[in-house]
């Protein structure tokens, strides 16, 4: 996603925590906005930024998601990641997202995927859980829900990916671990029905150009 985003444009992340999602932005040329219900979090993404020089301009402040507190047509990019399924109505979150951004603006996401693995995922949350998951209404969704729900963005790209339990990449390291991901994404992205059961489903899409759908 960084390789999509334009110099001197404005990314929104929605749901930042920490700044987990935005910090990975902060070496380049860009304003970034970041918002989260929780003001703990907030705090920390504050205090992070204010202790290194970053090229990126950032914000961060608490606010509910559930209503973006802007104006329409605000951003250029918007990122949610892990985001709407902790929300109420997911469909009102794609509203919002589509409301926000900029014609032409790109929405990048990423959700718990409905994978056939969810399962095994699942059994090894129970028996070594690596975080604490407090989901809304939908905390799965599948790659046919995505596309209703962003039924209002065009020229979109949904793929999943991680085919392999989080608890067993850690056993090998971060470079290791990292490794094995990569060469299990890469086999599973190339066999049929199994690439669309990865463990998290990456989403992107454009809000169109309206103006230009009138004039044509």
């Amino acid at each position: 996603w960084r390789k999509e985003i334009k110099p001197n444009s404005f990314l929104l992340d929605v749901g930042c925590a920490q700044g987990r999602s935005s910090f990975p932005f902060m070496d380049l040329d860009l304003n970034i906005v970041g918002f989260d219900i929780s003001k703990s979090l907030i705090v920390e993404a504050i205090k992070r930024y204010k202790q290194n020089k970053y090229k990126a301009k950032a914000s961060f402040f608490v606010a509910d998601a559930t209503r973006f507190p802007f104006i329409d047509s605000s951003f250029d990019y918007l990122l949610t990641y892990g985001t709407v399924h902790h929300l109420p109505s997911p469909k009102v979150a794609f509203q919002e997202i589509l409301r926000v951004l900029k014609p032409e603006g790109i929405y990048f996401g990423s959700e718990n995927n409905k994978s056939i693995f969810r399962t095994v995922f699942d059994v090894l949350q129970k028996a070594l859980p690596l975080w604490r998951e407090e989901a809304g209404s939908t905390p799965l969704i599948c790659e046919k829900e995505v596309r209703s729900l962003c039924s209002g963005l065009v020229d979109m790209e949904v793929r999943s990916i991680v085919f392999i339990p989080p608890h067993l990449v850690n056993l090998f390291g971060y470079k290791c671990g990292k490794e094995l991901l990569n060469s299990f994404n890469k086999v599973f992205s190339c066999v049929p029905v199994l690439n669309k059961n990865g463990g998290l489903i990456l989403i992107k899409g454009k809000k169109p150009n309206i103006v230009d759908r009138n004039a044509m």
